[in-house]
């Protein structure tokens, strides 16, 4: 059983850090492409309200349920050690609350300034997204590093014979 659990941990927040990266990579490529009808501001504004809750309820999904798989492999130390364990629960947890800071204190105010998709973007609008780039990049951050400190092969002892 914990052995599913820590395979699973595994694969959720692998499957999270790859799929905020080609979210990010995506949306970039819109952004920076020469297609006329994506550099208008209402079907940007309007791609924000369709995309953007997807994403967070995808990551909380994900790296909540990592995390829960995780604490319920605790005590697997014949494939990870403890410490690497620990830290790992400890980075998705703050991933979890920079997530939950981000949706909740940036971008729920950010989707209210460009709803309806036709309005005009208050002057606050940039410093606002850049704070939620920021926060999603720490997120993403933590994730990736509580991935690798999970995926990281463990070395093993030899057995004398």
């Amino acid at each position: 059983m914990k052995s599913i659990c820590l395979l699973l941990s595994r694969f959720f927040l692998s499957a999270w850090v790859g799929a905020a990266a080609l979210f990010v990579t995506t949306s970039v490529r819109e952004v920076t492409s020469g297609i006329s009808q994506l550099r208008d501001s209402t079907i940007r504004n309007a791609l924000v309200q369709v995309r953007f809750p997807s994403y967070y309820l995808f990551g909380f999904s994900l790296v909540g349920a990592a995390f829960v798989c995780s604490l319920l492999a605790w005590k697997h130390t014949t494939i990870i050690s403890k410490l690497r364990l620990s830290v790992s629960i400890l980075l998705m947890f703050a991933a979890l609350g920079v997530m939950s800071y981000d949706y909740f204190q940036v971008y729920l105010p950010l989707e209210k300034m460009v709803t309806p998709a036709e309005k005009a973007k208050p002057a606050e609008f940039v410093e606002t997204h850049e704070q939620s780039k920021m926060l999603n990049y720490v997120d993403v951050s933590l994730c990736f590093v509580a991935a690798i400190l999970l995926c990281y092969p463990t070395r093993i002892k030899k057995q004398p014979a």
